[in-house]
């Protein structure tokens, strides 16, 4: 793929495995150099589910017709949004995965994606964790 128009890293967060879950995208636009944020609570499921969530609302948040990086730090996302699911993969992530790719088609949206390393230090992931812990504290508090 070309150079990216934006780059987002991804995250999300359970308290619990089931548990209240939340979101993170840190977009990056790489031509103006310009930082954005977008979290917020994600319902109830699994550490998997939210990091699926996370990467289906920042395609949401892409602009059509871009060329994204989306960067997230779950190797199970990261495999699922480059491969396919698997046929062991729950039905509700599954869902999810079809509409991503729904929406790169009806948004002409080119889209690849990479894996980094969790708790390492760099910056915007560690700020999309902070931002999706946040956002499973949210849907926590508001039962």
């Amino acid at each position: 793929m070309p150079s990216p128009d934006v780059v987002v890293h991804t995250d999300g967060a359970s308290l619990g495995n089931p548990g209240p879950c939340g979101w993170a995208a840190v977009f990056i636009n790489q031509r103006t150099g310009e930082i954005r944020t977008e979290w917020g609570p994600a319902g109830f499921g699994t550490n998997n589910y939210a990091e699926v969530w996370a990467i289906w609302n920042a395609v949401l948040l892409v602009p059509g017709r871009s060329k994204a990086l989306i960067v997230t730090d779950s190797e199970n996302a990261w495999h699922w949004c480059r491969n396919g699911p698997k046929s062991t993969t729950p039905p509700r992530i599954r869902a999810i995965l079809k509409d991503i790719g729904d929406e790169m088609v009806r948004s002409s949206l080119l889209l690849t994606f990479d894996w980094v390393k969790g708790h390492s230090g760099l910056r915007y992931n560690e700020q999309a964790d902070r931002l999706a812990r946040a956002g499973a504290k949210r849907q926590r508090d508001s039962r």
